[in-house]
């Protein structure tokens, strides 16, 4: 029986050409016997970049633009193995742990009915914190449920989910197949508080010319209000062209009581700035990105700001459809009930309803790089749009641009 542990010997290389695109190259050996192992998955999360190694254990992925990635490197035989990718890193050896027991596994069936009963009873509940409640989440399609296991303390009323194998996620709005590796779920059943972190990787689906352009323009659309964009262009410090305003939120202030129809405080809280929820104070000077950014190499942008920003997005970035849904998912406006159009207030008027905030609790809080791309130094908490737009049904790759 095999049991050696897979010995990863990488090269790197930089490509230099337009946009500094880089490779990253490297080979993929057993440590036991220095045999060349294939079938290995590499690919860099929260892009479609990704290939397999080859016969002689070799990998090459191009095209990278700077910016922060993860490598993964999986084989069914050994645990995943992550690390930080950067132009300067240069690992000598990095070892993937074999999986105990891989060749004589273990299957325990009594867990199979367990595991379908619990996505019954709280996969709703997963599906709209992960995939989110827009019009995308909608084409989306979850297509191993199963992998999904789920906890409920009932004492502290917290609701925990893992997967024990990546789920595989097709969303037929943008033609992507993503593959979402759950880090951390944590739900508060009382306070309905959530923390929900986890891993993506895309795959372009394929279809005829009709279904391509249709993805184009879905893809165009979300990126438009999108972190990504946003944070591409704090970079640039090009807000202002790219139709963002920025504010200082100078205090913020829950208020007591709040109505919205039959949605809880729990997604009042979660929504932020809809209606009257939060009380704040805005200083109306506009921030320009060139104010709270310095450089910090020729490619790397620090954000040097600890507190709350508000950002509002030109009526131009917003389509008339993800408009009332975010508004009505927000139980902002009872939109079923306005059956004339004409009753419907202007689209300016909507649109100045939303805003997007961004609270981060040290400076320099964030490290930005041309792909809109980050890394954090401290906590960056979003709330209002992005908060509700963030989510897996809406995500685009790192490396897609329109």
């Amino acid at each position: 029986m095999k049991t050696g542990i897979l010995l990863l010997l990488f090269s790197f290389f930089f490509i230099k050409s337009t946009g500094q695109l880089f490779s990253v190259t490297g080979i993929v050996n057993d440590s036991a016997t220095l045999a060349p192992v294939s079938g290995a998955s590499v690919y860099l999360p929260n892009t479609t970049l990704g290939t397999i190694t080859d016969t002689n254990g070799r990998f090459r992925i191009d095209h990278l633009p700077a910016g922060f990635y993860e490598l993964t490197v999986t084989h069914v035989a050994y645990h995943p193995l992550k690390f930080q990718l950067s132009s300067s890193f240069r690992p000598d050896s990095l070892y993937m742990r074999p999986k105990a027991g891989f060749l004589n596994p273990v299957v325990v069936r009594s867990k199979t009915k367990e595991r379908s009963g619990s996505w019954k009873k709280w996969g709703a509940v997963f599906f709209d914190i992960v995939m989110g409640n827009s019009i995308y989440a909608n084409s989306c399609r979850i297509e191993n449920k199963e992998v999904v296991v789920f906890s409920y303390h009932k004492k502290n009323g917290i609701l925990e989910a893992r997967t024990t194998a990546p789920l595989v996620i097709q969303n037929a709005a943008l033609g992507y197949t993503i593959y979402y590796e759950t880090d951390r779920f944590l739900r508060n059943e009382k306070t309905a508080e959530t923390v929900s972190t986890g891993t993506l990787h895309f795959t372009e689906m394929k279809g005829d010319s009709s279904k391509q352009n249709t993805w184009r323009r879905n893809r165009a659309e979300v990126y438009k209000t999108s972190l990504l964009r946003f944070m591409r262009a704090l970079y640039n410090n090009s807000l202002k062209q790219q139709g963002y305003s920025l504010y200082r939120l100078k205090s913020l202030k829950i208020a007591d009581t709040v109505i919205l129809g039959n949605r809880t405080a729990a997604v009042t809280r979660a929504m932020g700035h809809i209606g009257n929820t939060f009380k704040t104070t805005v200083d109306s000077t506009e921030i320009q990105a060139g104010q709270i950014t310095s450089p910090v190499d020729a490619q790397t942008v620090a954000l040097n700001y600890p507190g709350t920003l508000l950002v509002r997005m030109a009526d131009s970035l917003y389509s008339a459809p993800l408009v009332l849904d975010y508004l009505r998912s927000a139980s902002f406006l009872f939109f079923s009930r306005l059956q004339d159009a004409a009753r419907m207030p202007a689209f300016k008027e909507l649109t100045n309803r939303i805003s997007s905030m961004l609270y981060l609790d040290e400076s320099p809080s964030l490290f930005i790089k041309p792909n809109g791309s980050y890394r954090k130094n401290s906590a960056l908490i979003t709330n209002g749009f992005f908060n509700w737009s963030e989510k897996v049904a809406m995500m685009l790759p790192l490396n897609y641009y329109p």
